[in-house]
């Protein structure tokens, strides 16, 4: 019944739904279970645009154990565990448990790194760009900077490689967004010339960019 009411309604309604499914769960009208992993990320999704934290993290181990039992299948189920382990070590982070963000942050940079080498494609790499600077960003919430800058590093070659190869405004704004976090670390640690000159990178690419993202970039970069 809950796939079909999700499927039936827009996403303000499967919010709804959502809540329903938390005091049928409770009642023990029905179990995840009985829900296809489809539906249970879409309802996790929902949960956590609702910000009931509680609820999505106690719905995630569920999820996560559905998926790592799959994730040996295919390269598809293997990448579906590193984005959910991100989503996860999201709701860690907005609970304020930042050590089980880490971890969480960590097992989906490990199968992202195995999934590009193996893969090799834009997708891939992508995602390995995102894993690397989630966790550049639990390093540099901790004060270690040289590690942070070391992670951010790594996100930044990526994506110095997707740019050139796709040359989307996507790939290029990904790649000022890391010029700019490598930036943010330079600062920090009082290289100041480093720190200008990858700002000022960043900045080029945002002012050719003609998109709404970019403006916001734009503003980002000139208080800098």
């Amino acid at each position: 019944m809950i796939e079909v009411e999700l499927n039936r309604y827009d996403y303000a309604a499967a919010l709804i739904f959502a809540e329903h499914f938390i005091k049928g769960k409770q009642q023990g009208l029905w179990s995840l279970q009985s829900i296809s992993l489809y539906y249970q990320n879409k309802i996790f999704n929902a949960l956590k645009i609702m910000g009931k934290v509680s609820e999505a993290l106690a719905m995630s181990q569920e999820i996560t154990q559905r998926l790592e039992a799959e994730a040996l299948d295919t390269p598809e189920s293997r990448r579906d565990l590193s984005i959910f382990y991100n989503k996860v070590g999201d709701m860690f982070q907005q609970s304020g448990d930042h050590a089980s963000a880490f971890s969480a942050y960590q097992k989906g940079l490990a199968i992202s790194e195995a999934l590009a080498e193996v893969l090799n494609t834009p997708e891939s790499r992508r995602d390995l760009s995102v894993s690397y600077n989630k966790v550049g960003d639990m390093f540099q919430q901790s004060g270690d900077h040289a590690l942070a800058l070391s992670a951010y590093q790594k996100g930044l070659a990526v994506r110095e490689i997707l740019a050139e190869a796709l040359d989307t405004p996507e790939s290029r704004r990904d790649l000022s967004v890391s010029y700019s976090k490598v930036g943010d670390m330079f600062q920090q640690s009082g290289d100041h010339a480093s720190a200008l000159s990858a700002y000022q990178k960043g900045l080029a690419i945002s002012e050719a960019l003609d998109a709404p993202e970019s403006y916001r970039d734009l503003s980002v970069f000139y208080e800098r």
